[in-house]
């Protein structure tokens, strides 16, 4: 079994997007508090998937201390 905490470390890399949407799971929400580097880093990992991701994850929300992102499913290959 896989912890979320795996995921978060993982969320940039190749099929992780993949694994969350295969647990059921349709939304991302980032917490973010800028006065804590690994959060402000994570978020910014995110925020940077986003941008490359084709339209996986798009963002949806945002908040002073919030960002909620959809998970989209992958396009069909050739």
């Amino acid at each position: 079994v896989r912890y979320l905490a795996d995921f978060s470390r993982e969320i940039d890399e190749p099929g992780t997007l993949d694994r969350i949407q295969a647990l059921g799971f349709t939304t991302l929400v980032v917490h973010e508090k800028p006065a804590d580097p690994a959060r402000r880093s994570y978020a910014q990992r995110v925020q940077r998937l986003a941008q490359e991701s084709e339209g996986r994850l798009e963002r949806i929300a945002s908040g002073p201390q919030m960002t909620g992102y959809a998970l989209r499913s992958a396009p069909a290959g050739p």
